[in-house]
């Protein structure tokens, strides 16, 4: 970051994004000047159907994501949105990332890593460290359960915390009439 020329920056951790960006904190907790937490994982270990397993097999994992991966990530993107009438637009638009070099090997990288573990003792170092934290949490997300956000609090006790009704896994996306003001109020604060 000094070579950037940057002091500190502020995070924001959506999903697989909150153990990612918490990790950050835990080892550089100088460089970071606020933390923004959406719907994020780690709050317990996710056990991947049988199936799935395959994709931590070398080679193998590789030829499935690229045979079925595509197709799969499509239909389970659909279910992180509570209103089904926003399901195609962002699909599409997910499409378009999908298409980037490295989309699927940083997917299978992550499942490969481990992260999909739980980070609980990170969230509760990093609460240690008091820094301003800002939680948005959709009430309707079936990816990271809501009541999961109930390990956040504990972790991190002085979070501000902002549930989000009627809404699923990305409240930026599917509310951000409601998410983006509070956000923007919290960085220029």
């Amino acid at each position: 970051m000094a070579a950037l020329g940057m002091q500190k920056v502020d995070l924001v951790g959506l999903s697989m994004g909150g153990p990612v960006t918490a990790a950050f904190i835990e080892k550089y907790p100088r460089y970071v000047r606020k933390h923004i937490l959406i719907d994020p994982s780690g709050t317990r270990r996710v056990e991947l159907p049988p199936l799935l397993k395959l994709v931590k097999v070398p080679i193998l994992g590789d030829l499935l994501l690229g045979l079925f991966g595509s197709g799969s990530m499509l239909k389970g993107i659909a279910s992180d949105l509570f209103d089904p009438n926003l399901v195609e637009v962002f699909q599409n638009k997910y499409k378009v990332q999908m298409q980037y070099q490295g989309f699927k090997r940083a997917i299978l990288s992550t499942m490969r890593s481990g992260m999909l573990g739980s980070f609980m003792q990170t969230y509760t170092t990093i609460g240690g460290l008091k820094k301003p934290t800002l939680l948005f949490w959709g009430e309707n997300d079936t990816t990271t359960l809501f009541e999961d956000h109930a390990l956040i609090l504990q972790a991190l006790p002085h979070v501000e915390f902002h549930a989000i009704p009627n809404c699923g896994h990305i409240p930026h996306y599917e509310k951000p009439h409601v998410v983006n003001p509070v956000l923007l109020e919290f960085l220029l604060r």
